[in-house]
């Protein structure tokens, strides 16, 4: 055999072995697919500290899910940059079903429009798996406010216009935005008054400020002791720990449905087979019994919706975020 024979032996066994690694490769990734799920814990990433309304959902479901799965799923608190470091740390995991993440309407919707630079893309960088619970807030009169009504707080406004402060956990929150939705549709001007997560409460039951908007678990207990006075909710109904306060929408603005939500969304590329296990179960453990009543009891409302859904409930808060991050006229670097 010449040199030039050689050669071409060469590179026909290089080409055969090339070949034969390429299948392997795929043979080997197709059982990474279609092997046991899950073989190993299950890290649930949650952008808000212990002991928020975050933390507490994530736990009790993660705790109800690792049964199920047979495998523990760790919750590892991430807060930082209004959630947007956790959800970059999620959307640079690996697709594997592995790493998993608790957004909410202010990390997946309203955070794009407010951040001019972002480290993940809210639809681009996530498969939705299901949205577990949406989270009303409440807008309550301080012990200070000359407003015992929704309709007096509108009358206020409009006889004193630019007077009425009112007390907010941050600016472009989603109860923030509640509260301009409803000043611009009842035709009046109310100043927000950033006071972070535990300055609310504080604020308006010393007078502070007359009104506040939080979640209704924040203020409840002051609201059945005759501290503060709660003139609305902004869901689409009302919540069974304050049956007594009718909604915006019930009070003369029909369709008002303005709430965050929470839910979990896995790193884009995530296999379908795992998508769909994890949606139906954790679709099956928001409305088991026990579940659900610590949900309602914390101040949310279950869900538990399917894939599409919650990506079609992105898209659409998406639209309704820019909205009114655009009226509101900020952005944050």
């Amino acid at each position: 055999m010449n040199a030039s024979e050689g050669r071409r032996g060469h590179s026909r066994w290089w080409w055969w072995g090339l070949v034969l690694l390429v299948a392997l490769s795929g043979r080997a990734a197709l059982a990474e697919d279609t092997g046991p799920y899950p073989n190993h814990p299950v890290r649930l990433i949650v952008p808000f500290g212990p002991g928020s309304g975050g933390d507490f959902l994530a736990r009790l479901v993660g705790a109800k899910l690792g049964q199920v799965l047979g495998e523990a799923v760790v919750v590892e608190n991430r807060p930082g940059a209004s959630g947007n470091l956790a959800m970059e740390l999620a959307a640079k995991a690996a697709p594997d079903g592995y790493t998993l993440v608790l957004g909410n309407s202010g990390t997946n919707t309203v955070n794009p429009s407010l951040y001019r630079k972002l480290g993940f893309d809210p639809l681009g960088s996530f498969v939705p798996i299901s949205k577990l619970t949406t989270v009303p807030a409440v807008i309550v009169a301080g012990p200070t406010s000359p407003v015992h009504t929704l309709a007096e707080l509108i009358d206020f406004a409009r006889r004193e216009p630019g007077t009425l402060d009112y007390a907010t956990m941050g600016l472009g929150l989603s109860s923030h935005l509640a509260m301009v939705e409803f000043s611009t549709r009842a035709g009046i001007e109310l100043t927000p008054i950033p006071y972070g997560t535990g300055g609310v409460l504080k604020a308006v039951l010393a007078g502070e400020v007359p009104l506040a908007i939080s979640a209704v678990e924040v203020v409840r207990k002051n609201v059945e002791a005759g501290r503060l006075r709660a003139l609305a909710v902004t869901g689409d109904r009302r919540v069974p720990s304050l049956p007594d306060t009718p909604t915006i929408a019930e009070q003369g603005f029909p369709g008002f449905d303005m709430q965050s939500w929470y839910g979990i969304l896995a790193p884009y590329g995530t296999p379908p087979r795992i998508v769909d296990r994890l949606n139906a179960e954790l679709v099956r453990i928001v409305h088991e019994p026990d579940v659900a009543k610590q949900i309602v009891n914390a101040g949310q409302q279950v869900v538990g919706n399917t894939s599409d859904e919650f990506a079609a409930d992105i898209r659409a808060g998406l639209a309704r975020g820019r909205k009114l991050v655009d009226k509101l006229g900020i952005r944050v670097d």
